[in-house]
C-alpha cells in the first residue's frame, strides 16, 4: 500500500469507530505487525504527521480539525486532495490574454510609426529641396526681370 492509500483506509476507519479514538494494532492494515517491527513505527509515524491526525495517546490515533473536515465535507483522502489543488483561473487567462493582444498591438504601433517617420523625413528632404528650386527659380526670375 502507498502512503496515501494507508492515509485513506486509516481515515476511513477511524470514522467508522464507535470511538472518538483508535490504537494503532487496531487498524486492519496493522495487524500481524508488533510495536517494535520497523514497519509498525514507519506507518504509525506517517499517520501521526499526517493532517488528518494527531496523537491521542502514543499508541492511538484520533482526528484532527483538517481529519474532521475531511470526514464531512469530503468522502476520502483522494477527494480531498483533488479539491485542494488550485483550480483554474479564467479571469487570470483573460487578463494574460489581453495583455498579450495589448502587447501585440503596442509592437504593431511602433512598427507603424517607425514607417511614418520615415515617410516624413522623406517628405521633409522633398519640401526642402522644392524650397530651394524655388529660390533659384525665383533668383532666376529677378534676373531675368531686372
Amino acid at each position: 500500500m502507498t502512503d496515501n492509500e494507508i492515509i485513506n483506509k486509516a481515515i476511513q476507519e477511524l470514522k467508522d469507530s464507535e470511538k472518538l479514538y483508535k490504537m494503532f494494532q487496531d487498524f486492519s492494515f496493522m495487524i500481524g505487525m508488533k510495536w517494535e517491527d520497523d514497519r509498525f513505527q514507519k506507518i504509525r509515524y506517517l499517520l501521526i504527521k499526517s493532517s488528518p491526525f494527531e496523537k491521542h495517546t502514543d499508541h492511538a490515533l484520533k482526528f484532527s480539525e483538517v481529519g474532521l473536515e475531511i470526514t464531512t465535507n469530503n468522502q476520502d483522502w483522494f477527494e480531498y486532495k483533488k479539491s485542494m489543488q488550485p483550480k483554474k483561473d479564467i479571469a487570470k487567462w483573460i487578463g494574460i490574454g489581453i495583455a498579450g493582444i495589448s502587447l501585440f498591438w503596442n509592437i504593431y504601433q511602433g512598427v507603424i510609426n517607425d514607417k511614418l517617420k520615415q515617410k516624413n523625413e522623406k517628405l521633409k528632404n522633398d519640401i526642402e529641396n522644392l524650397e530651394k528650386k524655388n529660390i533659384e527659380m525665383s533668383s532666376t526670375l529677378k534676373k531675368l526681370n531686372v
